[in-house]
């Protein structure tokens, strides 16, 4: 997932809006257990990142938060990157390597 905006410091006491999309804008989360994967990552970094999480829309290839967090830059990149291993285990195991393989400004995304 990518996201376009930058966090400055304010505080951790500050929600920003964010929006994380899929490469490609992949749908991704019409998979019942993709979308079971987004909730678990978001309920791990507001259980154990002391993330606060005020509203939140999952899409089929993206999600909107409003959250803070003390250390919000590193708590999205956590939460990024697990979902992202996540899901690609997931794609693997479904014999969906065309998604994973998915050429985006001519690379291939793995």
């Amino acid at each position: 997932m990518r996201t376009r905006y930058k966090i400055h410091s304010k505080g951790p006491q500050h929600p920003y809006f964010i929006t994380s999309t899929i490469v490609a804008w992949i749908p991704v989360f019409t998979h019942k257990d993709h979308f079971e994967i987004l909730a678990a990552s978001l309920a791990y970094c507001r259980r154990e990142m002391d993330m606060r999480l005020y509203a939140y829309v999952i899409m089929d290839n993206h999600i909107h938060l409003i959250a803070s967090s003390p250390d919000l830059s590193k708590t999205m990149q956590s939460f990024k990157s697990f979902t992202a291993r996540r899901l690609i285990e997931s794609m693997t195991q479904k014999k969906m390597e065309w998604v994973i393989r998915t050429r985006f400004f001519g690379e291939v995304i793995r």
